[in-house]
């Protein structure tokens, strides 16, 4: 081996040396730029849409409904959105929180 060989390194030149040998592979997106295709499961995305949107506009129709026959449902919706955007995994890791306090932090829609 000689010295300054950038043949066995590979530290110059166009081909990839032994440090791209052990490169992670790129996370799968819905649209990939190397191969330009999109994911086949993107044809859902409009059905998981419009499901998510009914499902929204159910559980709004259901806390209306409470709210005129109990005039405090303001203040609980008031409270329970800022607790769960206080406890929302913005400063710190899910993984942060002690063992037996984790299922708070997965119960919280705001996490996925």
């Amino acid at each position: 081996m000689r010295a300054g060989n950038c043949e066995e390194g590979g530290s110059a030149g166009g081909e990839a040396g032994p440090a791209l040998a052990g490169a992670r592979p790129r996370a799968r997106g819905a649209w990939s730029a190397a191969t330009g295709t999109l994911w086949p499961g993107i044809v859902l995305l409009p059905v998981v849409s419009v499901l998510q949107a009914l499902g929204l506009a159910g559980v709004c129709w259901i806390v209306a409904c409470v709210g005129v026959l109990v005039p405090d449902t303001t203040y609980v919706i008031n409270l329970v959105a800022t607790l769960l955007m206080f406890v929302s995994p913005i400063a710190f890791k899910p993984e942060m929180v002690p063992p037996r306090l984790q299922i708070v932090v997965w119960l919280n829609p705001v996490v996925w």
